[in-house]
């Protein structure tokens, strides 16, 4: 109608509403197939007791992350005004291994090699061992990991069948399904913990890395994430095996 409103007036018009700004997310395609098997391991796993469970998985961290260009943008009616962001042609990288439960964090594995069956194996020993040793005192737990190549090698299956009293094999882990470990939305929150402190080095970033897990790797977030598998499993029996926005 010929007035003029700020952007502000407008935010602050819909946040008086309730409604807030969000990115459509991305989530894995899964076809008929796997939406059966993410509902078989529903059905299987219903009556695990989660918090007698160890998860785990790699995460790669790089000093400078790209931009969410969905987000990070700068209104402006001369593009030529804007600071191009400078940046490294090969950032600095680092990946990392964690474990939790729902009884603690374990200390973060860094390494800067590919990750091969015979390595993986040599994580296992120094970190989840020890650390579920620690955790249940002996007592019965469970091995919680995706079907990476190097998890189902045939080494790393007779390990695991030798070292760990029940794990989650091959065959019942669904695949394209990373809204099932929980791990997952602890390492989101560690990445973004750690680009806050904008590390330069190596030696900075494996630093931001280990403080932001210690951080974020509190003994109540992890009892809450272990403690969200029963509710991701219902619904995902209630989505028909799509996946659950976790």
């Amino acid at each position: 109608r010929g007035t003029l409103i700020s952007h502000t007036s407008v935010s602050q018009a819909l946040h008086s509403k309730g409604v807030k700004p969000n990115v459509q997310p991305q989530v894995p395609l899964q076809r008929y197939c796997d939406k059966q098997r993410r509902l078989r391991f529903a059905a299987e796993q219903k009556e695990r007791d989660w918090r007698c469970c160890v998860f785990a998985d790699e995460k790669t961290f790089v000093c400078n992350p790209r931009p969410n260009r969905r987000n990070d943008v700068i209104w402006t009616d001369d593009p030529s005004t804007i600071e191009p962001i400078v940046r490294v042609a090969h950032s600095i990288s680092i990946n990392t291994f964690g474990a939790f439960s729902a009884s603690g964090k374990s200390p973060l594995f860094f390494f800067s090699e590919n990750l091969t069956a015979p390595l993986y194996v040599s994580v296992l020993e120094s970190t989840v061992l020890p650390a579920a040793r620690d955790w249940f005192r002996g007592g019965h737990w469970t091995y919680l990991q995706d079907s990476d190549p190097k998890h189902t090698a045939k080494l790393t299956q007779d390990w695991l069948r030798a070292n760990v009293p029940e794990y989650i094999t091959r065959e019942q882990w669904p695949p394209r399904s990373p809204d099932l470990n929980p791990i997952e939305n602890a390492w989101a929150l560690v990445a973004r913990q750690a680009s806050l402190r904008q590390p330069k080095t190596l030696e900075g970033l494996r630093h931001a890395v280990r403080v932001a897990w210690t951080e974020v790797m509190t003994e109540e977030y992890c009892t809450t994430l272990a403690d969200s598998m029963d509710a991701r499993l219902r619904k995902l029996r209630k989505l028909r095996g799509a996946h659950t926005g976790y």
